[in-house]
């Protein structure tokens, strides 16, 4: 069974971890795994499945096309506004679309005046 295999493999790593071997000999186990089991283990996040949310009422994807690099897109009203940005991590990424959906708001005059503050 595949869930017994990776409980083998988990229990293996700790025991190794334990017992005090060197980390190059853990290494190469979880190498060896990876590939006999076909793993990917460079991403924690599939380059295919974007992220949506909404900000401010405005609904955005953020798509991570290699390391590093992430496609952005939204939409206010008839305008669509599309690009690419840097970034380590997909957080980061978010932000900076959040920012750009912040200035596009400003710009069309759409977003919160300087200075005011939501009243609760």
């Amino acid at each position: 069974m595949q869930g017994d295999a990776g409980e083998r493999i988990h229990f293996g790593i700790r025991n190794d971890v334990q017992t005090g071997a060197t980390i190059h000999s853990i290494l190469l186990r979880v190498l060896i795994i990876a590939t006999t089991f076909d793993l990917n283990i460079d991403d924690r996040h599939s380059f295919a499945e974007p992220f949506q949310m909404i900000h401010k009422g405005v609904e955005f994807s953020v798509t991570q096309l290699m390391p590093g690099v992430w496609k952005w897109r939204f939409q206010i009203g008839d305008r669509v506004f599309t690009g690419k940005t840097e970034a380590k991590l997909d957080l980061l990424a978010i932000r900076r679309v959040q920012l750009r959906i912040d200035r596009e708001l400003n710009n069309l005059g759409l977003g919160r005046t300087r200075g005011h503050r939501d009243q609760d």
